[in-house]
């Protein structure tokens, strides 16, 4: 093999796309921003399939505590296949991933907090969860959708969702706890998505607007997703497993986004 194919291979092992995670709670709107963001900068989409979760109908409108442990075990199980993919799948392409395995911990926590899963099962469950992780590839930048209890609310309501419908009616407090568990964690400085996280108030940004306003979330994003990959006081161009990360041009749109403060405001 030429010389210079060899460095050619060994620069490419060294080096790879980003690889992005959605936190947020139920009802936040992950779907539909990952989505238009996929569509609107060319990156890989990997999705939760909730539907083929064979236990979240009954949890929702069952008794929980009976399905609680065994639908989060099975959207552990289907995330950590999806994960195991991500690392290899960064080499082409950058990656987003929808939601990002914390939102699953997060939402088993508060399940476990509502009295839906005993202290064996939550244990399991946390055991497991760290079992399947240890490994994996780590996400370089984290979006965080957030939102007030109240518009989170009017969000699963609108959408009309049956089995959601039910949950809000029989357990009225589920959803705001779930909200102020995300809320919680973001505010604290000490968590793992506390760092290289960009925040989206949904409050704010109308994800199905017009194409504009689509138009303007994707500018917005490409431009703090280009700070935190770059900036020297952000990931330095360093990704979660020490390599460098190339920024791809469709990341690439406007050349002040260094000499502003990511979230200092929403829109140009």
């Amino acid at each position: 093999m030429p010389e210079k194919n060899k460095d050619e291979n060994k620069e490419s092992l060294l080096q790879r796309y980003p690889y992005i995670a959605l936190f947020g709670p139920v009802g936040i709107g992950k779907t539909t921003f990952s989505e238009i963001f996929a569509n609107g900068t060319g990156t890989t989409l990997l999705q939760e399939h909730y539907p083929e979760n064979p236990y979240l109908h009954d949890f929702y409108t069952k008794d929980p505590a009976d399905y609680s442990f065994y639908s989060q075990i099975f959207f552990l199980a289907n995330k950590g296949v999806q994960v195991a993919k991500i690392h290899e799948l960064t080499k082409q392409n950058p990656v987003i991933l929808d939601p990002g395995h914390e939102t699953d911990f997060v939402i088993a926590t508060v399940q476990y907090k509502m009295g839906w899963m005993t202290d064996e099962q939550y244990s399991v469950y946390k055991n497991a969860f760290d079992r399947i992780y240890k490994d994996s590839l780590n996400p370089d930048v984290y979006i965080a959708l957030k939102g007030s209890e109240k518009g989170v609310v009017e969000r699963i309501l609108k959408r009309g969702r049956e089995m959601e419908m039910v949950m809000h009616e029989r357990f009225p407090e589920y959803f705001p706890m779930v909200v102020r568990e995300f809320n919680m964690l973001l505010s604290k400085s000490t968590q793992p998505i506390a760092k290289n996280v960009i925040e989206v108030d949904t409050d704010k940004f109308n994800f199905l607007g017009s194409e504009a306003e689509r138009e303007e979330i994707i500018t917005e994003m490409k431009n703090q997703l280009s700070y935190q990959i770059s900036s020297p006081t952000q990931r330095n161009s360093v990704g979660s497993d020490g390599v460098k990360l190339v920024i791809p041009d469709s990341f690439k749109v406007i050349p002040h986004f260094i000499d502003r403060v990511p979230g200092a405001k929403l829109s140009y």
